[in-house]
């Protein structure tokens, strides 16, 4: 009954997510939130150097929303308080108001402030251990007066909190547990600075020892140890430190260890040094000679011990051991166990034998299993046809199995659920059990009062500007004088939450309480800003530098299409997309594009350029579990301009249509950043010339990632690609624009783009089917930055048979840096061919992790 239990869990989040029970309004509430005037927009003036997104995100007011004097009123002393934070000590903050229409006001507010004060000195007393330079370089606030932009040398209040946060967390770091800082700020009006202070009480620097510490090395007992820097002053971290020692040995099976701890002060360099040593006492463990269970009619001894807490057993070792404090508990969990198997009374004990000098125990426990009850009929009353479903599964379900109130509740709060997605939200169902004189056998019987049918009566929707209410409607599994259904209604919700152009979406349902008939819906949206304008830019090894350019709007017209414009050039590639989507094209998880593109792409070895113009539309559909499927249909003009041999130009025109399907699976935890889990890919290309038979071929690309990080600060990522083309007539073979290549950046580090495999003449060549295995280890180091090891072998063939083709390995290492956006590096590799010994390495500059 495990997926009827997931349905009615689902359905009562769907209650609590909703919050149906929560808002419970009554009718003249909703008329009054549909009528009541609202904000149609918040212009801002004279905020810098804040943006207007900044602000609008710490007021409690939006455009969409209700407006009320009092509540705009108090937006001026939200505005105040931040603008203090940040350095500005006389602000005066003014809102007006101007009725657009019957029904929407628009809302200009001018921020008005005082010069700010500008940092003059930081200073830093107490510190003995740490120069004034160190401290500071852990100061945003120090980084900042450096900064030429963004009002430079201004003192933010917030961030002088932080920053005294942050030198506290780097001496915890570093062993001084009892650190005490005081900071303090002293403004001069006259000149407009301010300096700041920070009063630093280092007390000792911590060292731990370890004695008598056998089984477990130091090492092995660093994450307890790793308490000593995470907040706790001294004593207090190191009562932590043994408690969780004392827990890591007891889980092994050391029932009487013992564990005392001291601490000595001596002073090297004027700087005091607390050294705790901890002694360790582990004593014996008890080894298990033998587990004796008797009595196990029905289940076997290997299916009761994993049950059994109080045995310590590794799979690489013979010899389990025994662990007294879960002795207790291990009685209490077996008989858990069968009374959820339908024996409803088992008689469990359990003995312990020892010998001589307590160091080997034999373990027996006694069973009583008792009758086992089975399930002889489960009636139903009360609903007639509304369930006849349910009933039979759960007839089918019940009636031969064993018996287990653990069951009946799961099977009751299903036909709950099933009702409720019925439209009777109301109903109420009660069990009873009949066990018969020897409880060898039970009847079941639900008794349901079905209640009273729920209709949906008036959809109303407010905060929507730009958005049209039949593109909010269309999400909605509930219709207007239809049954009412909170699974539905649930379902409503997240598709429209779903949609990247509301901001937050909020359902409430009157006359819940009231237990009324027909239930209105009130759906209240903030809506994102509908335009957006992106643009970067920077460098890669391969193309050098680069700028992109991104447009669009996300809700046009108000029916939640996006309609964007997108640019990019470097030296290799310019381009220039311009794109139609749909993100719910009848159903929430399709999602729908139309565009047309340009591109101008060059190849230097050998020397050729491609220029592009083609139009497509593509369809992508998301199942559960982070699975996908797309469809992408092409039509291009391509002309390939490619320099020959004796020096002279060659145009080749073509037009092109493609099929794309394309299967992915993302189980990553992290797309910028992933430690663990994997990415497959596989797609198939049908490509066929509208005048040429060159273009005749069919691709098979597969891709598969996985990371595993078997340590704190070691990723492990494998990276294997396959790519065939399957040519469709061998006497019209594809051009090079056509073929797979490997080398670069994205395939086999350390080697140039595209020249992985090379002629006599030193040009790229490609091939009709590559393959391609990386590893990389990743280790980590002071948290944002990470040390590279990678080894990269490829395969490029012409054919697959006749052509071995060429293997290539290559090795090398470099530096990352970890922003919010992605990782930032710089990659040095070099090939190891065996019959050409080392050749000369390549650096790879990149944005992101190269897989």
């Amino acid at each position: 009954m495990s997926h009827q239990f997931k349905i009615f869990r689902a359905i009562l989040t769907a209650v609590i997510i909703s919050g149906f029970f929560m808002h419970l309004l009554c009718e003249d509430e909703i008329k009054k939130a549909v009528a009541a005037d609202r904000i149609s927009d918040i212009k801002f003036h004279k905020i810098y150097p804040f943006f207007s997104n900044e602000l609008l995100d710490i007021m409690s007011i939006y455009a969409g929303s209700v407006f009320d004097s009092v509540k705009v009123f108090r937006q001026k002393e939200i505005l105040r308080e931040y603008y203090n934070g940040k350095g500005y000590d006389s602000v005066n903050v003014k809102i007006k108001s101007e009725r657009e229409s019957k029904k929407l006001i628009k809302l200009d507010i001018k921020v008005l402030k005082s010069e700010y004060y500008a940092l003059d000195k930081i200073n830093v007393k107490g510190n003995k251990y740490f120069s004034d330079f160190r401290l500071k370089k852990e100061l945003k606030t120090y980084w900042r007066s450096w900064l030429p932009w963004d009002e430079p040398g201004r003192f933010i209040p917030d961030e002088f909190e932080t920053d005294k946060k942050k030198i506290e967390d780097f001496y915890r770091g570093r062993g001084f547990a009892d650190i005490e800082i005081e900071n303090s700020f002293k403004k001069d009006s006259a000149d407009n600075t301010a300096d700041i202070t920070f009063d630093i009480e280092e007390g000792p620097l911590y060292y731990i020892k370890i004695k008598g510490n056998h089984f477990f090395s130091k090492m092995r007992l660093k994450k307890q140890i790793k308490l000593l820097y995470q907040g706790r002053r001294g004593e207090v971290a190191v009562r932590q430190i043994v408690r969780a020692i004392k827990e890591r040995y007891t889980e092994q099976g050391f029932n009487d260890v013992k564990i005392e701890w001291k601490d000595s002060i001596k002073v090297f360099n004027h700087v005091p040094n607390k050294e705790v040593t901890i002694f360790i006492k582990e004593g014996k463990r008890i080894e298990i000679k033998g587990i004796h269970i008797n009595g196990n009619k029905s289940f076997k001894a290997k299916k009761l011990k994993p049950y059994m807490n109080s045995v310590v057993s590794r799979w690489w070792r013979w010899t389990d051991y025994f662990n007294k404090a879960f002795w207790e508990d291990d009685i209490r969990n077996l008989k858990a166990y069968y009374e959820q198997r339908g024996f409803l009374s088992p008689e469990i004990s359990g003995r312990l034998k020892y010998n001589s000098d307590n160091s080997i125990v034999t373990i027996s426990i006694d069973i009583n299993e008792g009758v086992r009850t089975y399930v002889k009929t489960a009636e139903f009353s009360g609903a007639g046809e509304i369930i006849r479903k349910e009933e039979k599964r759960i007839r089918s379900s019940l009636e031969g199995a064993y018996f287990s109130y653990g069951r009946l509740k799961e099977h009751t709060d299903y036909l709950k659920g099933s009702l409720a997605a019925k439209g009777y939200i109301y109903s109420n169902v009660k069990n009873t059990v009949i066990f018969s004189e020897d409880s060898a056998t039970a009847n079941v019987k639900f008794e349901i009062d079905s209640g009273r049918i729920v209709s949906t009566g008036k959809i109303y929707i407010a905060g929507n500007l730009k958005t049209k209410p039949y593109n909010i409607k269309k999400q909605l599994l509930v219709k207007e004088n239809e049954k009412f259904s909170i699974l539905d209604m649930a379902e409503g919700q997240r598709n429209l939450r779903d949609q990247q152009i509301f901001k937050s979406v909020n359902m409430k349902t009157p006359g819940i309480e009231d237990k009324k008939d027909t239930l209105d819906i009130l759906i209240e949206v903030e809506e994102y800003p509908p335009y957006y304008i992106q643009s970067s830019g920077g460098y890669e090894s391969f193309s050098g530098p680069f700028v992109s350019f991104l447009a669009g709007n996300k809700n046009l017209f108000g029916r939640n299409k996006e309609l964007s414009f997108s640019a990019e050039a470097s030296f290799v590639k310019q381009a220039v997309t311009c794109e139609l989507s749909e993100p719910a094209f009848f159903h929430r998880n399709i999602s729908a594009s139309v565009a047309g593109y340009w591109a101008r792409e060059f190849n230097f070895d050998p020397d050729f350029e491609t220029r592009t113009l083609g139009l497509g539309t593509g369809f992508n559909y998301k199942w559960e579990n982070k699975l996908q499927s797309s469809a992408l249909v092409q039509i291009e003009n391509r002309e390939l301009y490619q320099k020959t041999v004796l020096g002279e130009d060659s145009n080749i025109f073509r037009n092109i249509g493609r099929l794309r399907i394309m299967q992915s699976w993302d189980r990553r935890n992290s797309f910028l950043r992933p430690k663990k889990g994997f990415f497959t890919s596989f797609e198939t290309e049908f490509s066929t010339g509208l005048n040429n038979n060159r273009d005749d071929f069919i691709k098979y690309m597969y891709d598969f990632k996985y990371f595993y990080t078997p340590l704190e600060f070691i990723t492990l990522a494998f990276f294997t690609q396959f790519n065939y083309m399957q040519v469709i007539n061998p006497e019209f073979q594809p051009l090079v624009d056509q073929l797979f290549y490997l080398g670069g950046t994205g395939t086999v580090r350390g080697i140039n783009e595209k020249m992985f495999l090379t002629d006599s003449e030193g040009n790229s060549v490609g091939g009709k089917v590559t393959a391609l295995a990386v590893f990389e280890s990743r280790f980590v180091f002071r948290e944002k930055w990470e040390i590279p090891i990678f080894c990269d072998t490829g395969l490029l063939t012409k054919r697959l048979d006749g052509d071995k083709g060429k293997i290539r390995t290559t090795v090398g290492t470099g530096l990352r840096l970890i922003t919010p956006i992605g990782a930032m590096g710089i990659l040095y590799g070099f090939p190891t061919d065996v019959n050409e010994g080392i050749l000369n390495g390549v650096f790879h500059f990149s944005l992101g992790y190269t897989f």
